[in-house]
């Protein structure tokens, strides 16, 4: 013979009403669910499994949260008509919507060769050399445009200055 279901059985014993209001209750004191089911005097477990399986245990549950997220409601707005800026930040990323909610932008990329193929990393780079001539009149005095040319690829010049 299959064990009995714990709320069922709460109905046969006519413990269901006052089990509920319990529940509801605890819940409105903000106890986790694990509390919850220990203070029922129930394995965490047959507390999920009853609240997944019976609508009263699901709803009592949900009735008492609901009172404290609208006490919570409450004193946010005291706090935030009172000029409290962290409370008018959580206020707004809360209840104004997606505009003020932290929001990450995330992008999937797909980089591919010619004609979508593979990436051909053997390729030499191009570097743009201005025209050396005019060059040589901008770069470090006393030096050839080759020479500043190469100190300017490395990084820096042989002073260690950019210039």
């Amino acid at each position: 013979m299959a064990r009995p279901d714990t709320y069922e059985q709460w109905v046969k014993d006519g413990e269901a009403d006052e089990k509920l209001a319990t529940i509801q209750s605890l819940a409105m004191q903000g106890l986790p669910a694990n509390i919850i089911a220990q203070k029922i005097k129930i394995s965490t477990r047959t507390f999920f499994d009853m609240k997944r399986k019976h609508r009263a245990v699901a709803e009592a549950l949900r009735k008492g949260r609901d009172a404290v997220v609208a006490l919570l409601q409450s004193k946010l707005m005291e706090r935030v008509v009172a000029g409290d800026t962290t409370a008018i930040i959580y206020g707004l990323k809360v209840y104004g919507g997606e505009f003020f909610r932290d929001r990450t932008l995330r992008v999937n990329a797909e980089i591919t060769g010619k004609d979508g193929g593979a990436l051909d990393f053997n390729c030499a780079p191009i570097i743009y050399v201005p025209d050396l001539p005019q060059l040589s009149d901008k770069c470090c005095e006393g030096s050839d445009a080759f020479a500043w040319l190469e100190k300017k690829l490395v990084g820096l010049c042989s002073d260690g200055v950019w210039r």
